[in-house]
């Protein structure tokens, strides 16, 4: 990624990343998922990258939003 995009969240399932993401989307916050899970030996996380500018809003909207394990 861009200097400009920040990690905020990662997961070892890839559904929780997507689920993150389109609550960061729904709310006008552009948002990325990078799948780094290797798909031979199923090791590795999905990790969510959002703008530099959006990271405090980003981690408070998925802390209250993002339901837990």
């Amino acid at each position: 990624m861009t200097p400009h995009w920040t990690k905020i969240f990662d997961s070892l399932m890839p559904h929780r990343a997507e689920l993150a993401r389109i609550l960061l989307t729904d709310r006008g916050i552009d948002a990325v998922v990078l799948n780094k899970k290797d798909s031979s030996y199923l090791f590795g996380k999905c990790e969510l990258y959002v703008h530099n500018d959006n990271i405090t809003l980003a981690k408070a909207i998925l802390d209250a939003e993002l339901p837990q394990d």
